[in-house]
């Protein structure tokens, strides 16, 4: 039997995420943190906190602003790494510093 077709597009989606972020595509390290941090055991991807911190984190060192902001959230809920409000002000300074709306906020709940 095959897969439903949006099966069929979320697990070839998911691949061609991993072979960009490869490449070092930002966006694309973002959508595989977003994959890894939710899961997505279609595409054989399972939630994984860790991997998510990992991806996040290079895709905020190629200066991408969502992954600025979520790499935030993770330093301040100690998901994927261990817990720094340092940390997670620093990320959500550099993401807001590009404009990022959410990462404007973020610090409001460190203080």
């Amino acid at each position: 039997m095959a897969a439903p077709d949006s099966l069929q597009n979320e697990v070839h989606a998911a691949a061609l995420l991993q072979q960009e972020a490869s490449r070092s595509n930002p966006e694309a390290q973002y959508g595989l943190g977003i994959l890894y941090e939710k899961g997505l055991p279609e595409a054989k991807i399972s939630q994984d906190e860790s991997q998510a911190f990992h991806w996040y984190s290079l895709s905020a060192q190629n200066g991408y602003a969502p992954s600025q902001n979520n790499l935030g959230f993770l330093y301040y809920t100690g998901r994927g790494t261990p817990k720094s409000e340092a940390e997670a002000l620093r990320w959500y300074e550099k993401a807001a510093q590009q404009g990022n709306a959410m990462a404007q906020y973020n610090p409001q709940i460190l203080t």
